[in-house]
This record gives structure tokens, C-alpha cells and sequence, in this order.
């Protein structure tokens, strides 16, 4: 992710402290989020990659995180429970992010999602517009209790290194980077969200 993560971390962890907690986080391999769990009794990381998890536990012993368990399957494989699952940006991502809320909530009595916000600029740069709002209004019909939104950008030194960003999310998401050929510095919008349901 090109944007600033540090700063993307502060806004999640005043969102909410997850201090002294057992933390189910999915989509957590890679790793650059791990800060948000500096303080949890544990973290049971869950990610079906596991080039994503290596990523993750090379950040945990870097970091000396030693609280973390790796879980490498798909999350509706997982029956570990928990004080508080966590989606970092991938329940867009899911086939069915209702049935992904409904099995959060059989295995933990809190959900925090944090994701791309409806209306997103990057989100309709990478193509995830309809999966970002389907998320979203899975997310309204369990119910959220509480929910901020925050503003921040994805920079890119330039348009190759925009294009081999979106490239996975395929010919739409080419075509919408096209337009930043030949240019150096791009910065574009992001609006993101963290839910508590």
C-alpha cells in the first residue's frame, strides 16, 4: 500500500484500543499493520497466503512481537475464538462479506472492520467500487454501533509504479490508471473507514 501507514494507524488505534485483548485478525499477513496490535494478549493472524503470512512473521520477529499466531487458511475454515475479529481491508475482498460478518460474530462478541470507504477515489482507481459497496451495506445490515471515516492518499512515484499496483485488479483498473502516463508524483485520494459492529 502506497499511502502512509503510520499515520493510517494512529487514525484505527484511537478508533479503538484493543489493549489486553484476544485479537482475530483477518487479512493480517503481510504485515503492515502489526503496530495496531502492540499491546493485545494475542494475536491470531489469519490469512489463506502464505507468502503473505512469511511477510507477516518476518515483521512480527523484526518488530519482537512474540504474541502472534499464524493461521494460514481461509477464514471460514478457522473455528478459533476470540475477544474482537478484525477485517484489515479485505472484507471487500470476500465472495459474500455477509456470511464473513455472520461468521465473525460466532467467533468473537466484537467486529471491527477497517476498509476502503464507499465514494472512495482509489477504490474506483483500483476497480473495488461494487465490492466496496457491497461490504458496506453488508456491514448496515448487521448493524454498526459506531464508525468513523479518514481521509488520506496513495502517492506513486509514477505511472509504472501506479500500474503495477492495479494491475491485478485487471483491465478496468489499467484503463482508469492510463490517464497518468508520463506523469511523476501522483497522489490519489483515499477515503477509508473503521466500523465497530
Amino acid at each position: 500500500m502506497a499511502t502512509d501507514i503510520r499515520q493510517l494507524t494512529e487514525n484505527l488505534r484511537a478508533f479503538r484500543d484493543l489493549a489486553g485483548r484476544v485479537v482475530l485478525s483477518v487479512g493480517a499477513g503481510g504485515g503492515q499493520f502489526l503496530d495496531l496490535y502492540r499491546d493485545v494478549t494475542k494475536m491470531i493472524a489469519v490469512d489463506s497466503d502464505p507468502a503473505a503470512l512469511g511477510q507477516l512473521e518476518a515483521a512480527a520477529k523484526a518488530r519482537a512481537f512474540d504474541r502472534v499466531e499464524l493461521v494460514g487458511a481461509d477464514f471460514f475454515e478457522v473455528a478459533r475464538t476470540a475477544e474482537v475479529v478484525v477485517f484489515e481491508f479485505c472484507l471487500h475482498e470476500m465472495p459474500d462479506p455477509a456470511r464473513a460478518l455472520e461468521r465473525a460474530r460466532s467467533l468473537a462478541p466484537e467486529v471491527l472492520v477497517y476498509d476502503h470507504a464507499p465514494g472512495s477515489t482509489w477504490s474506483w482507481h483500483a476497480a473495488e467500487e461494487d465490492k466496496v459497496l457491497r461490504s458496506t451495506k453488508a456491514m448496515e445490515a448487521c448493524g454498526i454501533r459506531r464508525r468513523a471515516l479518514f481521509r488520506g492518499e496513495q502517492r506513486f512515484a509514477g505511472y509504472a509504479e501506479l500500474r503495477d499496483r492495479v494491475a491485478s485488479q485487471g483491465p478496468t483498473a489499467l484503463e482508469r490508471a492510463a490517464p497518468y502516463q508520463g506523469r511523476g508524483d501522483i497522489v490519489i485520494p483515499m477515503a477509508y473507514l473503521a466500523a465497530l459492529l
